[in-house]
């Protein structure tokens, strides 16, 4: 019986022994694994970075958002690689650890963007799409043709420079204005997300991107707050943008180049203009909220402005140049509606009449 009890005590005593040893193995197992993970995911940032320490390249990213449109815009714009090295890498998931598709250079542009999620931006890069980190992107604005003239104001009102391929206008609103000159042709959309913008590009025949703006303000009304619309002369022509807040800026066709600006304060503009131009390039806008009408040089100088000075005039919604008349028909108080004024090229009352 004795003889039993000692033989089971030295079997428990090898087990515990056995038992010891599996835990120890098992322990360092998960510690192996453990660094294993963890330096191939830091091998993999660095990779992502293009930041190497065989090349020398030991610079920390510490980086901001810097772009026009977050992560809950979902705009598809052109966006440029930055805050790195060399290059980052496209990759075919929003993942550092997915197959990578391209190596992107610092300044390269990635087109088609849009925010996959807050670590990721989903776009094109040489015909191949794919997901580039956002801590390495910015959005993309071409140096000024002069001085910069986003501004920004009270109302919230920008108006700035922007590239867009022509794929990327298509999508980005609703199309109001295209028209083709002889060498060109213009673009515009307006999107109500997210306040109210308008995107005017101009563009070849081939689709080739040449000049684009985009203006608009942080909110939303009733009325629209910006407009485009072709000016100057057959001979010279023109595109000129409107912004109820910053005025009205007047851009030469092929180059893009703002020949002028003129301020809100200087003409009597409100929301939704209506406008028409005569064969001399002169402009003769009006806003929805007063009855002037503006009458504006192809040099964008105020000639003059007129009221219809009459209280059954609400507000103008239609201009027609006839000859030397200049035609607005407003809404009115009237039975039928319709109050019609005629002016001639001084801004003189010609006629008037009800329909």
């Amino acid at each position: 019986m004795r003889l039993l009890i000692e033989q089971f005590d030295l079997k428990n005593r090898s087990h515990d022994h056995i038992k010891s040893r599996l835990y120890t193995y098992l322990f360092l197992f998960m510690g192996i694994f453990l660094s294993a993970f963890l330096l191939y995911h830091s091998d993999s940032r660095a990779e992502e970075e293009g930041l190497f320490t065989d090349y020398g390249y030991e610079e920390e990213n510490n980086v901001e958002y810097d772009c026009m449109y977050g992560p809950d815009y979902g705009m598809q714009l052109t966006m440029e690689v930055v805050n790195c090295q060399e290059w980052v890498s496209l990759r075919e998931m929003p993942d550092v650890n997915s197959r990578r598709l391209a190596v992107v250079p610092l300044g390269a542009l990635f087109f088609d963007c849009y925010w996959y999620s807050d670590e990721f931006v989903f776009g094109e890069y040489n015909g191949q799409y794919g997901y580039i980190l956002a801590d390495y992107l910015t959005f993309y604005s071409a140096e000024p043709y002069g001085e910069g003239y986003e501004v920004w104001d009270d109302y919230g009102a920008y108006f700035d420079e922007v590239i867009l391929s022509y794929d990327e206008m298509a999508g980005f609103g609703s199309e109001i204005l295209n028209e083709q000159l002889d060498d060109c042709r213009i673009i515009a959309v307006r999107s109500y997300e997210n306040g109210e913008s308008l995107y005017v590009g101009c563009y070849t025949y081939e689709d080739e991107f040449l000049w684009g703006y985009i203006t608009g303000t942080e909110y939303k009304t009733e009325l629209d707050a910006t407009d485009t619309f072709i000016a100057g002369t057959e001979e010279d022509p023109r595109v000129a943008i409107f912004n109820v807040g910053l005025g009205l800026y007047m851009v030469e066709s092929i180059t893009g180049d703002i020949i002028w600006e003129l301020a809100p304060t200087e003409a009597s503009f409100s929301g939704s203009i209506c406008q028409a131009v005569d064969q001399k390039g002169t402009m003769y806008v009006a806003g929805y909220y007063d009855t002037d009408i503006t009458a504006v040089s192809i040099d964008g100088e105020v000639l003059w402005q007129a009221n219809a000075d009459n209280d059954d005039v609400y507000w103008p919604y239609e201009i027609n140049v006839y000859n030397d008349e200049i035609v607005v028909d407003y809404e009115s108080g009237t039975e039928n509606g319709h109050f019609v004024v005629a002016y001639n090229l001084d801004g003189r009352p010609e006629w008037m009449d009800v329909f």
